[in-house]
């Protein structure tokens, strides 16, 4: 159990902290670049040089330290300033026992198949929205790829259980988020189609052909034809229209 000072620090989306239960404000600008970049480490230290190399990459060196310095400065007088661990060249934060960090508990969630589902409810947005640092952009792209394979991971595995539902409501999730993934159009046809509901299926498809044609100039792939001839094929036989409610 966190102590009661334990702080929350929530990475995904907009940076959020809160001490004690209650939000607090973090100093703008280089300070609170450099309390999200202490905060990825994952209770790691950093050498001072790799802050400022991070941070502050086209300073001359002493006025990069100043910067640094400056930065710290303005971190450790602020509502956060206990969590920070300063050692000679390396600066840190606290233990886990104290600071609880989203992206640490994704990418372990993210481990995990049986916890797939955990992750993505921590996922509240990409990392840091709103901070435009150049060092932001590998992780931020590599957490953002890293939660939609969650997604289509999680939709798949309630389409192989049976919850059809859940699988159709998971890949129209991930097709809010990446409207070009054609897996995701297919595997919403899927579902759609084990619910009975081929016309609205087709519709489904009718977007993917729509979508394929703008973007890339070409027609979907073979699994995504073949399960519309299908079910085209099965409509001939099935006069009744399926309902059209939502999907």
């Amino acid at each position: 159990m966190r102590q009661s000072n334990a702080g929350t620090v929530r990475l995904l989306g907009p940076l959020h902290v809160e001490k004690a239960g209650q939000a607090v404000s973090v100093p703008g600008g280089k300070a609170a670049s450099l309390f999200a970049l202490l905060c990825l480490q994952n209770n790691r230290a950093y050498a001072r040089e790799l802050l400022i190399e991070r941070l502050w990459p086209e300073y001359a060196p002493a006025a990069a330290r100043r910067a640094l310095s400056d930065s710290l400065y303005r971190l450790r007088n602020s509502a956060v300033g206990e969590w920070l661990q300063v050692s000679g060249e390396q600066i840190g934060l606290v233990d886990q026992e104290r600071l609880w960090i989203d992206v640490p508990l994704f990418e372990a969630y993210a481990d995990r198949p049986e916890d797939a589902a955990l992750a993505l409810d921590l996922y509240r947005g990409d990392l840091l929205e709103g901070m435009f640092d150049d060092w932001l952009l590998a992780p931020r792209y590599a957490l953002r790829e890293r939660y939609l394979d969650l997604l289509h991971q999680v939709a798949t595995y309630s389409a192989a259980g049976g919850n059809f539902v859940a699988a159709r409501q998971t890949f129209k999730r991930l097709l809010a988020e990446d409207p070009l993934d054609e897996r995701a159009y297919v595997g919403q046809m899927q579902a759609l189609a084990q619910e009975g509901r081929p016309g609205e299926a087709l519709a489904v498809y009718a977007r993917l052909v729509a979508v394929m044609e703008e973007e890339f100039g070409v027609e979907p792939g073979p699994e995504g034809r073949q399960l519309a001839a299908r079910l085209r094929a099965e409509q001939r036989f099935v006069p009744k229209a399926d309902s059209h409610s939502s999907y």
